[in-house]
C-alpha cells in the first residue's frame, strides 16, 4: 500500500514539474528574441551558418532559393516558414527577368539591378500568381511575405491600387496568411476602403526607429518625424486587426528601449545587423 501511495505521489510530482517546465519554456521562448527572424538574403548553403536560426518560431526566407527539403527541416523543428515574394518590382538576377524587362519602370533607388514593374499588366499578374506564387506554395510554405506594394506610392493611381488588390485577393486562394512588407500608402488606402479585411493578415515595417545609410553601409537612428508617422501607421493597422512586425537594423547599439516599446504594444520585433538579411 505504501508503495502504491509513493508511486502515485511520485507520478503527480513528475507531471507537475513537467507542466511547470513546459509553461516556463513557452513563456521564455515567447518573451525572447526568437519569435521572428528575417533571412531573405540567405541561400540554403549559408542558412546553417546563421546563429540560433533553429530557435525562431517563424523564419522569413526567399523560398525560391531554398529547397523543399530545407523547408521540411524547419517544419520538423516546429518552425513556420514565410516566403519573400516581390509583387511590385523585379530584380535582374531572377531567371524570369528577361521575359518582363520590357514592362519595367524606373530604377529602384539604392538597390542595383532592381526595377519597379508595371503591376497593371496582365502578363505580370498571371505570372506572379500562377508561376512565382505557385512554385513557393508547392514547397509547403506557411505564408507569403509581400514586398514592394510601395509601387503604389510611386505610381499613385486607381489602376495600380486595383491591380495590387486583385493580385492579393487571388493570392488568398492559396489559403495562406499574407504579411505586407512596407507599402504603408497602399495598406492605408486598403484600410480606408475596408478592403484589407480577410486579405492582409500582418504588416512588416522596416526602420521605424533605426535608419540605413546606404552610401556608407552604416546604421543610425531614424528621424523623429518619420518615427512618429510610422508609429501612427502601426497604431492604425493594429486597430484594424492587422498583426504588427517590425524590422530594425543595428550594430553594437543599445536597443533595449525599442524592445520595451514593442513588447508593451504587442509588436513583434526582429533586429538585423546586416542590410542583406543573410545572417
Amino acid at each position: 500500500m505504501k508503495c502504491k501511495i509513493f508511486t502515485k505521489k511520485t507520478t503527480l510530482f513528475i507531471i507537475s514539474i513537467t507542466l511547470i517546465a513546459s509553461i516556463f519554456y513557452f513563456n521564455y521562448k515567447k518573451s525572447s528574441d526568437y519569435i521572428y527572424g528575417v533571412f531573405i538574403g540567405a541561400t540554403e548553403e549559408n542558412l546553417s551558418n546563421i546563429k540560433n536560426i533553429e530557435k525562431y518560431d517563424t523564419v522569413v526566407v526567399d523560398a525560391a532559393n531554398i529547397s523543399s527539403r530545407q523547408i521540411n527541416k524547419f517544419h520538423r523543428n516546429r518552425q513556420k516558414v514565410y516566403s519573400y515574394i516581390n509583387i511590385g518590382s523585379i530584380e535582374d538576377f531572377r531567371f524570369y527577368y528577361p521575359s518582363f524587362k520590357n514592362i519595367t519602370l524606373k530604377k529602384y533607388k539604392n538597390w542595383k539591378g532592381e526595377y519597379w514593374i508595371d503591376v497593371t499588366r496582365k502578363e505580370w499578374k498571371n505570372y506572379f500568381l500562377n508561376n512565382i506564387a505557385k512554385s513557393l506554395f508547392d514547397k509547403n510554405i506557411d505564408g507569403f511575405f509581400i514586398d514592394n506594394a510601395d509601387v503604389f506610392y510611386h505610381y499613385q493611381n486607381e489602376k495600380v491600387y486595383s491591380s495590387l488588390m486583385d493580385m492579393l485577393r487571388e493570392l488568398k486562394n492559396y489559403n495562406l496568411p499574407i504579411i505586407i512588407n512596407g507599402g504603408d500608402h497602399f495598406v492605408k488606402e486598403a484600410i480606408r476602403r475596408k478592403e484589407h479585411i480577410n486579405i492582409i493578415d500582418g504588416i512588416n515595417q522596416e526602420t521605424v526607429f533605426t535608419s540605413i545609410d546606404f552610401q556608407n553601409n552604416k546604421f543610425g537612428f531614424q528621424k523623429k518625424e518619420t518615427t512618429d508617422y510610422l508609429l501612427e501607421y502601426l497604431k492604425l493597422c493594429s486597430q484594424n486587426n492587422i498583426d504588427i512586425y517590425i524590422l530594425e537594423y543595428a550594430k553594437n547599439t543599445n536597443v533595449d528601449q525599442i524592445k520595451r516599446y514593442c513588447k508593451q504594444n504587442g509588436y513583434i520585433l526582429y533586429i538585423s545587423n546586416t542590410i542583406e538579411l543573410d545572417r
